[in-house]
Order: structure tokens, then C-alpha cells, then sequence
């Protein structure tokens, strides 16, 4: 009978019940245990949605600063002002009518608009539905523009 050696002998572990188990199975087992529990402790409850929208949010292309009675936009070449609060559904989605002003050149061009969206933690999805109603060409659509709260605007100004 040959014996292995030291160094090449399968290691051997056991259970609390004295159950021998190969040390690799052991090694197996807190691979995948310990980040799977690391993952349910760390994890958040049900986050809380609130009533109205606030608060600073940015992203490629826009910038949105909201107060509870009120709020301002900032796009490329462009402004828009929404003169109530945004009400929040209970799913994050909001849709408020508001004011878009286009810049051209020295003239300002302004119309009636919709913005609609979605918050998902500190995630938002924004919409802008703008009716032309200076040459009459319909509504149009700007975004989705995806961004973050207290995300950094990434926005071209006109000059």
C-alpha cells in the first residue's frame, strides 16, 4: 500500500458533529455564506416615497431644483419653471404642467409644458412634453433624461 504524502493528502475537516467532510467543501461554504450574508444584513427596507419632490437633481443634459411649492429646470439652451409642488405617486411618478422657454439667439421663445417623470430612490427619469404654440407644429418631446439626486447637471449654456 502506498501512503501519499503530507502535501498531497486530501485536507480533512469536521462538523461539530464529528463528521469528516473535505476541507474544500468547507472553503465552498463561506465562499457563498458569508457575501449572501453580508448582502441580506446590509440590505435597505422598503424605501419611503415621499409626498412631494425635493431637493437638487442632475444629470447629462439637465438640471432640476425643487422646492415644495415650486421648481426650476435648467436644459441646453433652454429653462422651464413649474410654479406648484410635485405631487409623487405611490410609485415615484409625477407629471406637472410648467412653463418651457427656449433660447434663441437675443429672443426667448416660451410655452406651455408637461414634465413628467420617475423617482426610484435617489434615481429620477424626466420627461418634458413641450405644445408649440408659437408656430402652431404640435407637442415635442424632450428626454428621457436620467439623473441623480445631488447628481452632478451636465449642461451646455447658450450664450
Amino acid at each position: 500500500m502506498t501512503t501519499r504524502s503530507r502535501a498531497t493528502r486530501p485536507r480533512i475537516a469536521r462538523t461539530s458533529r464529528g463528521r469528516r467532510i473535505p476541507a474544500w467543501c468547507v472553503r465552498a461554504l463561506w465562499v457563498v455564506a458569508i457575501p449572501a450574508t453580508s448582502l441580506t444584513s446590509c440590505r435597505a427596507g422598503p424605501t419611503e416615497i415621499p409626498d412631494v419632490l425635493t431637493g437638487r437633481w442632475g444629470g447629462d443634459g439637465f438640471s432640476l431644483l425643487v422646492t415644495t411649492d415650486s421648481a426650476s429646470a435648467r436644459f441646453a439652451c433652454a429653462y422651464g419653471e413649474l410654479r406648484v409642488p410635485i405631487p409623487l405617486s405611490s410609485e415615484g411618478a409625477f407629471s406637472v404642467e410648467g412653463d418651457f422657454v427656449r433660447e434663441i439667439g437675443p429672443a426667448a421663445l416660451g410655452n406651455p409644458a408637461r414634465y413628467e417623470g420617475q423617482v426610484r430612490g435617489i434615481r429620477i427619469s424626466l420627461r418634458v412634453l413641450v405644445t408649440d404654440t408659437v408656430f402652431g407644429t404640435g407637442t415635442s418631446t424632450l428626454g428621457p433624461f436620467e439623473g441623480l439626486r445631488d447628481g452632478e447637471a451636465r449642461v451646455a449654456y447658450c450664450q
